[in-house]
């Protein structure tokens, strides 16, 4: 982690509520924000790589509150950047860590599903082998940025939460990841967005596997637009993301997401109409850097990102999935 010896410090934000911004490696997304609610029960939201628990630690201790006066960790889903240093932290605190119940297997287990399910995904979607198997180590290289935790408590959708000297509302919001939650504080109109909402990239909805069925039956993409229907139905007046700066005004934001989005479709369906090809083929066209050099997030997110795409044009009838070989191939109706 290149900026590893920063010293990050937390800037407070909203009254009782403070922001710190720990590195990650890569110019993309960003460095991960860390949110306190300072109260008569600490919480934080978040916590960062484990690689950074010691710039976290040195942060709460600068601004009086050190890992052990913290109560409780809210994890707004269960990707490594954001639940890395959980372990750590609670075991230091005795702090509970608190989650959706659909990310509940990602942060005890460091997989949404086991192993074998995303080798198959890559495998359908005509990912080659080297690259499946370079893909799955980096994987596990990329989940020595975790700890395993345990969750103490599992979120459900509307429920309240202490936020120090605040309460919150539970949202969930699927689609970046199958349980991403929002924290909402109503009566000051501030949310909490994690990952769902972002300024500066636009998330990427990613596939949502399971164990039953050979190909996910959950749909990201309309996951992911239906919760962002919902926080615009909020109409929150200031938004802090998981990465980037906060956000004032959301629909230009939402905007953006949905320009993409159609520009999206239409080069993915537009490649299908020309010729039969697998979600990889597609990907490499539509990432014209795709290569094997390229990290795991890297492949297994271009092709996921094509694949919740063809699913949304499977279901507005323009294309159907055909099978050869074992391999999914797209065809335009």
């Amino acid at each position: 982690m290149s900026s590893i010896r920063q010293k990050p410090k937390f800037r407070k934000i909203y009254p009782n509520i403070f922001r710190v911004s720990l590195p990650l490696p890569g110019a993309s997304p960003g460095p991960v924000n860390v949110y306190l609610f300072k109260g008569e029960k600490n919480v934080l939201l978040d916590t960062g790589p484990k690689q950074t628990v010691n710039l976290l630690e040195g942060a709460l201790a600068e601004i009086g509150c050190p890992v052990s006066a913290v109560s409780s960790i809210i994890l707004t889903h269960g990707h490594p950047d954001h639940y890395g240093g959980a372990y750590k932290l609670s075991q230091q605190s005795g702090a509970e860590v608190k989650a959706h119940e659909d990310d509940k297997r990602a942060v005890e287990t460091g997989w949404d599903v086991p192993v074998a399910k995303i080798w198959k995904f890559l495998r359908v979607m005509g990912v080659p082998l080297h690259f499946r198997i370079a893909s799955l180590v980096a994987g596990f290289l990329l989940n020595q940025m975790v700890d395993r935790c345990r969750i103490s408590h599992t979120l459900c959708d509307g429920e309240k939460v202490s936020m120090g000297s605040y309460t919150g509302t539970v949202i969930s919001t699927p689609g970046h990841s199958r349980g991403s939650i929002c924290i909402y504080l109503e009566e000051e109109g501030v949310l909490f967005s994690g990952d769902h909402i972002l300024e500066h990239i636009s998330p990427n909805p990613i596939v949502m596997l399971d164990n039953f069925n050979s190909l996910p039956k959950r749909q990201s993409q309309i996951e992911f637009y239906s919760s962002i229907d919902r926080i615009k139905r909020l109409n929150p007046r200031m938004i802090y993301p998981g990465h980037g700066r906060e956000i004032t005004d959301l629909l230009p934001v939402i905007e953006k997401y949905r320009s993409r989005f159609e520009e999206r479709q239409e080069e993915i369906y537009s490649i299908v109409s020309s010729r039969d090809c697998t979600a990889y083929e597609i990907a490499k066209q539509v990432f014209p850097n795709l290569s094997s050099i390229m990290f795991f997030l890297d492949i297994f997110l271009s092709v996921s990102e094509v694949f919740t795409h063809l699913q949304v044009l499977e279901k507005d009838k323009k294309v159907v999935f055909c099978f050869k070989n074992g391999r999914l191939f797209p065809r335009a109706i």
